[in-house]
């Protein structure tokens, strides 16, 4: 027969308390290091020198090897390169 306990205040004990904590802060932690990489990302789309290729480069985009270009609005390339299917990736690259 299986017997069934209650939890009391008194099973939380320091060292679960701690790590508790402890995997908060690290998920905070995560969350800011994510906001400020993806803060750099998108203010550093507007530089024209890390996208030199694509502007100097008319042959691959009269050739339509390369994806539309993405509007101002942050993370709109995601959108731009999720409408793009497998086939299309393939002619693009090779």
């Amino acid at each position: 027969m299986m017997e069934s306990r209650t939890l009391t205040t008194t099973d939380d004990d320091i060292n679960s308390i701690t790590a508790t904590y402890q995997l908060l802060d690290t998920i905070y932690i995560n969350i800011c290091i994510f906001v400020a990489l993806a803060a750099v990302f998108e203010l550093s789309r507007g530089i024209k020198c890390l996208y030199l290729n694509r502007i100097m480069v008319t042959k691959f985009v009269n050739a339509l090897r390369v994806p539309q270009q993405p509007s101002k609005w942050p993370f709109s390339w995601v959108f731009i390169l999720m409408s793009i299917n497998d086939d299309k990736v393939c002619e693009m690259v090779g």
